[in-house]
């Protein structure tokens, strides 16, 4: 079969052959998976810190979802001072937890910033390699 080229070389040709020719053609392979790899973990990273800040956001909307049909229910068949408490100190841990929110949004995006910079020069460096 025909071997899948991943990086295109001036040298070493097709037609060269050789102890010294076939390791530079593995440490040609092996800068261009080492290059991907990278890319990988990057992108694996930035992906799995948007997940979780998304998960963040998601859990304190279904909090307050969830507050208020709790202040339905305990309307039903506790006093009003009973029920404005276990409000206030729900409302309380909402507000909190919105609070780790944008902390954790912050400082996800400022470290993302980074990253991204760092991708798109790799991106560059790989399409150059490619060419």
């Amino acid at each position: 079969g025909v071997p899948i080229r991943t990086e295109v070389t001036y040298y070493p040709s097709k037609s060269d052959s050789g102890l010294p020719v076939n390791i530079l053609r593995f440490f040609i392979q092996f800068h261009w998976w080492f290059a991907v790899s990278i890319m990988v973990g990057i992108d694996s990273l930035c992906i799995s810190s948007l997940i979780i800040v998304a998960y963040k956001f998601k859990v304190l909307q279904v909090h307050f979802i969830s507050l208020r049909d709790k202040v339905l229910e305990d309307t039903k068949t506790k006093t009003r001072s009973e029920v404005e408490k276990v409000f206030r100190e729900d409302f309380i841990l909402g507000i909190k937890m919105h609070d780790d929110a944008l902390w954790c949004a912050k400082n996800v995006q400022s470290a993302l910033g980074n990253l991204y910079s760092v991708q798109i020069f790799e991106g560059v460096v790989l399409l150059i390699m490619c060419l």
